[in-house]
C-alpha cells in the first residue's frame, strides 16, 4: 500500500484535505487503498486532515501552496456540521494537552473564524477550478455510505466498481463527558504541554492521564452527569448564529443539502 504521507512527483494528484472527524480514518484505512488500485499509474492519492488547518485555525494559505506544487490536481474536501464537529475537535484539543473549558475553546474557534467552510472551499475552487473540487458531507457517509463513496469514485474517474469493507462500528469515538473532564483536569495537574496538531507522545504524564481516563466507565459517567450537568447544548445558539450565513452560502453556491443534516 502506498504511503499517504508521501506525495510523489507524478502527473496527476487527488488530494483529500479532511477536515478531522469527517470520516478521514475510514477513508484512509479502508477505502483509499482500494481506490488506489483502480487509479492509473500516473495518479497519486494523498490524504491528510492536517491540510485543513489545526484545532484553532483553518489554513487559507494552503490552497495556493498546493497549487504551486501540484497544479494538475483534484481536491476532495469533507465537512461536518459545526454543531457536532466542534465538540469532537475539542476532544482532539484536550488529547493534545489543552486546558481550556469547552466555552473557552468555542470562543477561540469563533474568534479565529475556524470552520468557515465556504471561505476555504471558495478559495480552493478559485485556484483549482470548481470542476476540480469535490465537497462531501460526513453525515452522508453515515446515512448513505454507498452514495458517498460513489461520488468519490466518479470524481476520480474510476469506472470499475471499488469494493471496500468499511466497518459498521465508528472509529475514533468521542469520549464521554467524564473522560473529557478528567482529561482536562489531568492536563492541568500534570502540566502537560500543548501541541496545536497532534496528541502528545508518551511519557509518564501521558500514562497517568490514560490510566485516569480508563477509569471513566459508563456508570461513572452517569453519576458524573447527575451532579455535573454540563451540556454542549447551551452553546448551540451561539454556533447557529455564527455559522448560518456561511452554510447558506455553501448551499446556494455548491448545491449541498446541509439543512437535511442539521447544519446551522
Amino acid at each position: 500500500m502506498r504511503d499517504f504521507k508521501i506525495i510523489l512527483q507524478l502527473k496527476k494528484k487527488i488530494i483529500h484535505i479532511g477536515y478531522p472527524r469527517t470520516g478521514t480514518t475510514y477513508l484512509q484505512r479502508f477505502y483509499f487503498p482500494e481506490l488506489l488500485k483502480k487509479l492509473d499509474d500516473n495518479t497519486e492519492l494523498f490524504s491528510d486532515e492536517g491540510l485543513s488547518g489545526n484545532v484553532f485555525n483553518d489554513d487559507l494559505l494552503k490552497p495556493q501552496v498546493l497549487y504551486n506544487r501540484h497544479k494538475n490536481s483534484k481536491i476532495i474536501i469533507t465537512i461536518r456540521s459545526q454543531l457536532t464537529i466542534i465538540p469532537s475537535l475539542y476532544n482532539i484539543y484536550l488529547k493534545s494537552g489543552g486546558k481550556k473549558k469547552y466555552g473557552g475553546y468555542v470562543n477561540d474557534v469563533i474568534t479565529n473564524k475556524k470552520l468557515y467552510y465556504y471561505d476555504l472551499i471558495a478559495e480552493y475552487c478559485r485556484i483549482f477550478g470548481n470542476e476540480n473540487v469535490l465537497v462531501l458531507v460526513y453525515e452522508e457517509l453515515k446515512d448513505n455510505k454507498e452514495l458517498f463513496l460513489n461520488r468519490i469514485q466518479k470524481f476520480c474517474g474510476v469506472e470499475i466498481e471499488v469494493k471496500s469493507d468499511l466497518p459498521n462500528k465508528a472509529l475514533n469515538v468521542r469520549r464521554n463527558e467524564l473522560q473529557t473532564f478528567v482529561t482536562r483536569l489531568m492536563n492541568i495537574l500534570l502540566m502537560i504541554p500543548f501541541s496545536t496538531h497532534h496528541e502528545i507522545a508518551g511519557g509518564w504524564r501521558m500514562n497517568i492521564r490514560r490510566y485516569a481516563e480508563s477509569l471513566c466507565s459508563r456508570g461513572c459517567n452517569k453519576i458524573f452527569l447527575a451532579f455535573h450537568n454540563k451540556s454542549y447544548l447551551q452553546y448551540e445558539d451561539i454556533l447557529i448564529n455564527e455559522y448560518t450565513e456561511q452554510n447558506n452560502l455553501l448551499e446556494e453556491n455548491y448545491k449541498l443539502s446541509l439543512k437535511d443534516y442539521n447544519y446551522p
